[in-house]
């Protein structure tokens, strides 16, 4: 009996895990004062819009070595000793929302698995910026972005201070980019995460998409039609 019983709890975690992921993807609706629909729709690597979804891609690489790190459950971003001056790359296919969606919003939620700060630094800002020109995938490393990746326009920024204790960061995008990516997937090439700190040992660890499920990123686009 008692066996039974530890079988059945087992088997109504899975059972909630999913269910928090499949039902709460679905499209979610706010209507406004002149009755447009603003529409929310999220995206996270087996979770969101559904636990089938798989189109978030992303990798860090390092000035100091010769591979990158598709696998990796980090995002790293800063400078270390090691590894030298150290950037994240992230993109999601954003194919589900119609190429007439009007943006009225977009949030970048990111989790932060640590961060280390050297002596003297008491805060490090990241900048997201729109990549362009470079299809870039899991194969990448710094040698490659060097010879063919390239920026445009700051997308969001974020300050994390040294006695921050906050994990989860929700970052404003730029409208005009995320537009952009709904209208010309093409274009779609993501968001360079870097920091231009000089000094070594200034670190910052996100959650990736391959880290565990409730921690990897998560990409809110609020839109009318």
């Amino acid at each position: 009996m008692k066996r039974f019983v530890l079988f059945f709890i087992a088997i109504i975690s899975v059972y909630a895990i999913l269910l928090s992921c499949d039902t709460a993807t679905e499209e979610k609706t706010t209507e406004t004062g002149d009755y447009n629909y603003v529409y929310e729709q999220e995206f996270q690597q087996g979770c969101l819009p559904s636990s089938a979804y798989i189109g978030g891609l992303d990798t860090y690489i390092a000035s100091n070595l010769i591979i990158g790190y598709p696998a990796s459950t980090s995002l790293l971003i800063g400078r270390s000793e090691k590894e030298g001056l150290t950037f994240s790359l992230l993109r999601f296919n954003l194919t589900g929302i119609p190429k007439q969606a009007k943006i009225q919003k977009a949030v970048l939620i990111l989790y932060r698995n640590s961060s280390q700060f050297s002596t003297g630094i008491s805060a490090l800002t990241i900048n997201f910026l729109e990549i362009t020109k470079y299809d870039w995938d899991a194969s990448l490393n710094y040698d490659l972005w060097k010879a063919n990746g390239d920026t445009n326009r700051t997308a969001g920024t974020v300050t994390i201070t040294s006695t921050d204790a906050m994990k989860v960061y929700n970052i404003s995008l730029n409208m005009d980019v995320v537009q952009n990516w709904i209208a010309r997937p093409e274009e779609n090439f993501g968001l360079l995460f870097q920091c231009g700190i000089g000094s070594f040992d200034n670190i910052i660890n996100f959650a990736s998409c391959d880290g565990n499920l409730p921690n990897r990123p998560i990409l809110a686009v609020y839109y009318t039609l």
